[in-house]
């Protein structure tokens, strides 16, 4: 047996509402992971980081509409944890491997001397 033309098209209907939320959702959870790895200072876009570069890599993304380069440096925490940060090109050519980096949305500071823990005023007695 077929089903009737009126049952099909309740069945596409359904199939083609399952789809549209699915990809709904799916569009939504990628604009929550991406505004909160840019809010929380996680992920390759942090705001604030600081640690010694253990490695650079560069990765060539090409589409339709033309072709650019991810460049990421590779950066282990004093406490030894250990996280990207997506870097622009003139960062980049600059930073070496076993340097010390210091950066915020603004701006980095790249040096081969470890920072130095910063004095803590003493309390008054």
């Amino acid at each position: 047996m077929t089903a009737a033309p009126k049952e099909r098209t309740q069945l596409s209907d359904k199939v083609a509402t399952v789809l549209v939320t699915a990809l709904v959702i799916a569009v939504a959870a990628a604009v929550f992971v991406s505004l909160r790895q840019q809010l929380n200072s996680t992920g390759i876009y942090r705001a604030d980081y600081e640690g010694k570069i253990v490695d650079k890599s560069a990765t060539f993304l090409e589409s339709q509409t033309g072709s650019r380069v991810a460049r990421r440096l590779h950066i282990r925490k004093k406490d030894g944890e250990e996280f990207q940060v997506s870097v622009n090109e003139s960062l980049y050519e600059r930073a070496l491997v076993g340097m010390w980096i210091k950066g915020n949305n603004e701006k980095a500071e790249l040096t081969w001397e470890e920072p130095r823990e910063p004095l803590r005023p003493e309390a008054p007695r």
